[in-house]
């Protein structure tokens, strides 16, 4: 069962899904050129901002429904 955060709620419940879609995708980007790069600090940092967009993401479909 997926829990989320009260981050990942405010995100999704302040937040359009459009914009949730795009600030996920650059997440994604800054998580592969951290990785490219080699570090692995930016890439825990990239990792858990795109692990909140995702979630959001996902709290804000799941309330569609």
């Amino acid at each position: 069962m997926i829990w989320f955060t009260r981050k990942q709620k405010e995100l999704a419940r302040t937040t359009s899904a459009a914009k949730l879609q795009t600030m996920y995708e650059r997440s994604e980007q800054k998580l592969d050129n951290a990785a490219r790069r080699g570090d692995l600090k930016a890439v825990d940092r990239a990792m858990k901002e795109h692990h909140d967009y995702e979630y959001a993401l996902l709290c804000k479909k799941a309330k569609k429904y």
